[in-house]
């Protein structure tokens, strides 16, 4: 599958996923409006795979519902956005070496044209887990991302997932094929760093199954 180029509102779009992201996850609320506005300042993985692009994949850092340890369960944040103007897509699975990985509360999310998946932590998720929101992309022009928003945990992990590693996760669309990204793990619950990984890039991607490096 050639890989389509973002148009300039899918970029807004993406930046706009990335921002919404680093707000849920380590920003208070009240910054969410400016977040909106920027590229986020992030240090996860990002990959490409034809129309998909992904955004900020990071394993989230410990927590009273994740230990992060052998046997133990972790979190994934991340944002997934499908790019293609008049092609839907839909999230079969997540596997990964690091343990089995369910998808809460619907377990294969379709992924509409211009649409994107979220995975944010249980206490982010609201009572509806769809959702819109709107980015400045021109002077005249707007663009709406419709989200669903989805809480992706690693179950029963075979090792612990220390901060500084990376776990390797692979994404099975419908459509786009696989992908497989090497996924770094918080290193603390604070802001992360920009990285020419974490924002839009040139894009890669094929139908067939494809390699991300993380963001570490």
């Amino acid at each position: 599958m050639k890989t389509v180029a973002p148009t300039r509102r899918v970029a807004a779009l993406i930046a706009l996923a990335a921002g919404t992201t680093l707000a849920l996850v380590g920003c208070g609320s009240g910054q969410i409006s400016q977040m909106t506005t920027q590229v986020a300042a992030v240090n996860g993985s990002a990959g490409e795979l034809g129309p998909i692009s992904l955004r900020n994949l990071h394993v989230l850092y410990p927590s009273a519902d994740y230990s992060n340890a052998e046997g133990g369960k972790a979190a994934l944040a991340f944002f997934v956005v499908n790019t293609s103007e008049d092609k839907a897509d839909k999230l079969e699975k997540i596997t990964s070496d690091a343990g089995s990985v369910t998808i809460k509360p619907e377990a294969t999310p379709e992924l509409d044209p211009q649409a994107a998946i979220e995975a944010v932590p249980p206490t982010a998720l609201a009572s509806e887990s769809e959702s819109e929101s709107t980015a400045p992309s021109t002077a005249s022009e707007q663009a709406t991302v419709r989200k669903t928003k989805l809480v992706v945990e690693i179950n029963d992990l075979k090792r612990s997932v220390s901060p500084g590693l990376t776990v390797a996760v692979t994404f099975t669309f419908a459509e786009a094929g696989d992908i497989t990204i090497n996924v770094p793990v918080d290193a603390a619950a604070a802001e992360r760093i920009e990285t020419e990984k974490s924002g839009l890039t040139e894009e890669h991607g094929s139908a067939g199954g494809q390699e991300a490096e993380g963001g570490h």
